[in-house]
Formats: structure tokens, sequence, C-alpha cells
């Protein structure tokens, strides 16, 4: 259905001083303050957009995961999972303080099969002796490891490396509740006493696709689907996009920084072909406004993704007019770390927008009796999303003693019309201004002149008078 939206002109109050008709000053400055106060109600609308990121801690240089478990057995298992996944130099994670074959660690992940271990270490000064084992479904075996960073002859962070071996299995340890992919290593000499800030993996993909599960286009945050978007005149609307992926791998084997949303009208393409233009495409990717939450551990399998748009108040409708066979699709496509990719859509309508906006204030002046005003220019721009024409009325001049009929207004869409030849105008019969204005498809709103003239009478009046001129919009 289309929408009108309605701008008002107020005529300044009009005093009959001695035979002459002045402008009081407050009577402008209360006109002034109605008209910027309601532009001002307008913009308290627009809403803020945000820049959330993914709430996981990164992962260490080279590794693309957090470890899913881990275990020191030296006198006991001690857990330290939660702090070899908390960055901060903090060097709190557990470590074996005696060598010789005493102290084992177990390094684990739920879903997926790893090929690097990461370690950010300190205060190592020779190259670790270990014994390094892997569960291939029925004992511990023997496991080829590389020491790639020559660990722990220096500081800093150091990379363990070998193949996944293909019997790799699940399995228990310390009567914990879960399974993980484990490699275990035995400390036998310069591998103990160290301080020891992080632990990180580098995983694979076992080969699980990822989903998109869902897709809900909405105009808040998280919020509910909604049939149709209704933009803000003559501002912009944030639009997300959100929704669940999955992937069985566990979280951490989706590439992040594929996760891309496109906004669009159908008609212009597909997601993958439609230019950004703030008419028919809006794109957003992960660096971008599109975020990643619900992965703490890396072995979530369903997460939650939302992408920010920005829509202006242009954006073409799909509810009537030339789209309305159309509408507007919102497309989210990530990948896995196999460059695997899903993708998932939704649609919604764009409302038709049909609104205006008056920039100039009618000032009369100080008239006489029987006196014909100068021609007073009115600026009118289009501040929705179609193309429109306008409709013109004007109420009686309300006086302290009198009034002065509606039709004492007259107005012309051109320039240097003398009063006698312009439109009369009326409170109940809206005039054509046969004025078209286009919408806007890019920089300034499309802008166009009326011209208004009035008479006053011949006598009758005194004090101030007020009335109305409406503009109305009308989309074609």
């Amino acid at each position: 259905m289309q929408k009108q939206k309605e701008r008002e002109k107020r005529n300044p109050n009009i005093t009959l001083l001695g035979g002459n008709i002045t402008l009081p000053k407050k009577a402008i400055a209360s006109y002034i303050f109605v008209l910027f106060f309601s532009s001002a109600l307008i913009g308290l609308f627009v809403a803020a957009l945000t820049n959330s990121r993914i709430v996981q801690a990164a992962p260490l240089t080279g590794a693309n995961s957090d470890i899913g478990q881990y275990w020191v057995d030296e006198f006991g298992f001690t857990d330290g999972t939660t702090e070899a996944n908390s960055p901060g130099d903090t060097n709190d994670v557990p470590w074996p303080s005696i060598g010789g074959g005493t102290a084992v660690q177990y390094y684990g992940h739920a879903t997926l099969l790893f090929t690097s271990i990461f370690i950010d270490a300190e205060f190592g000064f020779a190259t670790a002796d270990y014994t390094w084992e892997y569960w291939d479904g029925t004992s511990w075996s023997a496991l080829s490891v590389t020491n790639v960073t020559d660990a722990y002859s220096t500081d800093g962070i150091h990379e363990f490396s070998f193949t996944a071996p293909g019997d790799w299995a699940t399995t228990s340890v310390n009567s914990e509740s879960g399974s993980f992919y484990y490699i275990r290593s035995t400390c036998n000499d310069f591998c103990q006493n160290l301080m020891v800030d992080q632990i990180s993996l580098l995983t694979e993909s076992s080969g699980s696709a990822p989903t998109v599960d869902s897709v809900t286009i909405t105009t808040s945050t998280q919020g509910a689907a909604e049939s149709a978007i209704n933009l803000n005149e003559n501002t912009t609307k944030s639009v997300y996009i959100h929704g669940n992926i999955s992937d069985n791998d566990g979280c951490s084997d989706f590439n992040n920084g594929t996760l891309t949303g496109t906004f669009y009208r159908s008609g212009v393409g597909s997601a993958e072909t439609c230019t950004a233009d703030n008419n028919n495409c809006y794109r957003q990717t992960y660096a971008g406004n599109c975020s990643i939450t619900g992965c703490s551990s890396g072995t979530e399998t369903t997460v939650q993704y939302e992408c920010v748009y920005t829509v202006q108040h242009y954006a073409e409708p799909t509810d009537s007019g030339q789209y309305s066979a159309e509408n507007w699709v919102g497309h989210i496509r990530i990948e896995d770390q196999s460059a695997t990719e899903a993708t998932g859509t939704d649609t919604i309508e764009i409302n038709s927008l049909a609104a205006l906006d008056v920039t100039s204030i009618i000032d009369f002046g100080s008239l006489g009796f029987s006196t014909t005003s100068s021609e007073q220019t009115v600026n009118v721009s289009n501040t929705g999303n179609r193309d429109i024409d306008i409709d013109v009325t004007a109420s009686n001049l309300s006086c302290a003693i009198g009034n002065i009929h509606d039709n004492a207004v007259r107005y012309a869409s051109s320039t240097g019309i003398n009063y006698e030849d312009m439109t009369s105008l009326s409170s109940t019969t809206p005039s054509a201004a046969n004025i078209t204005l286009s919408k806007q498809t890019s920089g300034s709103a499309s802008t166009d002149d009326l011209y208004f003239r009035l008479l006053t009478p011949p006598y009758g009046i005194s004090g101030a008078c007020s009335g109305i001129i409406t503009h109305i919009a009308n989309a074609q």
C-alpha cells in the first residue's frame, strides 16, 4: 500500500498596526522551533551500528584453535585447559616440574584431528627431549614429532609438528566424561620447569561440511523475523541478518574471514554478482560488520552470526511500483578450513516511502489592507524512495479579530506569475502542483520550488493571524 507523508508549513502571524500588517519576531521563532524540533525527532530513531567480534580468544600465531583438553599427570592429574586457553602473559599453565620420564602431558581436541601443537614458553635453555604417543583405538603408539622451532632453546612460541595418524581414535583419561583425540608427551629432559602462558593447536577438517541453519532479516539486533521493512525518511535504517551456522568438526573449523552477507534486490542479479549500490545492493564481511558469537572453546558445533547493514532511505521498494514482482534477499556465505562453503537465504519486502520536506519559511512581511504580498519561495525535496507528485492545501488564517479565507493564498510552480494567474488554495480540496520529484539515487535529494502570494482583505481583521499550508507527497 502506498504511503503518504505530509509536511506542514505555517504562515507566520501578522498584526494590524495603524493600517499596516507586520510580522512579530516571536511568531517566526515559534515556527522555526516547530520545524526543527520535528526534524530532531526523526533523527532520534537512527539505530546505532555495532561492530562486535568473535568472543573466542585468539590462538597463538600459526595455530587456528584453542586446545580442547589439556592434562598434566605428575603426582596425579591436573586439568590445565582453562589456563592454556587464557592468554595474557600470566605464565600460569600447569607444567612438569621434573624430567626423567616421570611427567606426562595430554593435548586433545574433541572433534578435529590436529597436526601441530604451539606452546608459548619462557626460561627454556636447551632442546627438549620428549617421547610422543597417540591413541590408536587400542593402545598408545609411538608418534614421530618434529621439533620445528628447536624448543625450548629460546623464549617464545614453539611448534611441535606431526602427521595425523590414519588410525588415530578418541579416548578418555582420568575418568573424564568426554573423549578426545589425544597426543601425549613424556618429559625426559630440558622440558621441565618452564613458564608457559598459552597452548594452541593447528587442526584439520574431518570432512564434515558446514551448514547455514537459519537466516532471519530484521531491524533490531537478534530480532524476530519481520514481513517488511519501513525505511526512515531522509536518513538511514539499520537492517540485521542473523541466524545459526553449524559444523560437526567444531566452530574452530570455520574460516571466519570468509563470512560474508549480502542484502540485495532480487532483480539486480545474485549475491555474488551484484555491485554495491545504496539503491539495491549492500555487502558486509567479517572484517566489516559481520560477527560470530558463541565459539568459546572451538569445539561448539553450532554458533551464531550477525551482519548489520546501513540502508539508505531511497533503497528501492518492492511492495509496489516498478519492482513489485521482486523482493529483497538476505544471503549468507561461509567456508570451513577445507574451503567447503555453505550458504543460506531469506527474503523480505522494502515498503514504499512517499515523503517530502520543505526547507523554506513563508514570510509575507508587513502588508496593508487589500495588498498583495511579494512572491515567496518554498523549496520542496523528495525524502523517500518513490517518485512523487505533490498536492497542496491551505487553511484559513485565523486572526485575533477576524480571519483571512484560505483561497486568499495562491501558488504557482513557476516564478514571476501574477497573483490573478496563480492557483487558489482550499482547506478541503487538495490542489495538484503539477511537479514531479524523482527518487534520490545518490548524493543529494531531488528538489523543486513552489511560489506563493497572499492578498489581504480590505477590512475586518486585527491582531496576529496564522494558518497552515500543507504539502502532500503522492507516490507515482
